[in-house]
């Protein structure tokens, strides 16, 4: 069975990455944005990927993003590693335009 995926339209760089994401991200969690950017270096503090803070297109809170992965399938080992590993029991695929 293939993942469900969701389409978000990337936003511009932050100061981690350069250039706007394509390809598919893993969002990990949605939050206020007060709270994303300690979500987002929690994350990298305890992982070896590099996260963005994404505003939701459909209402106020905040996408943490790991990626961005060339394939679906590189997106969906990561998922699967964030789930397992580091307790982000709720992250999916997306993909980023």
């Amino acid at each position: 069975k293939a993942p469900a995926t969701e389409t978000t339209k990337a936003p511009e760089a932050s100061a981690k990455t350069d250039g706007p994401w394509k390809g598919y991200g893993v969002q990990v969690v949605a939050v206020a944005k007060d709270r994303a950017e300690s979500a987002r270096a929690a994350l990298e503090a305890k992982s070896s990927y590099k996260a963005k803070v994404l505003p939701h297109a459909k209402n106020s809170l905040y996408r943490v993003v790991v990626g961005s992965f060339e394939s679906q399938a590189a997106a969906s080992r990561a998922r699967d590693e964030l789930r397992t590993r580091f307790g982000y029991k709720d992250a999916f695929v997306l993909t980023l335009q």
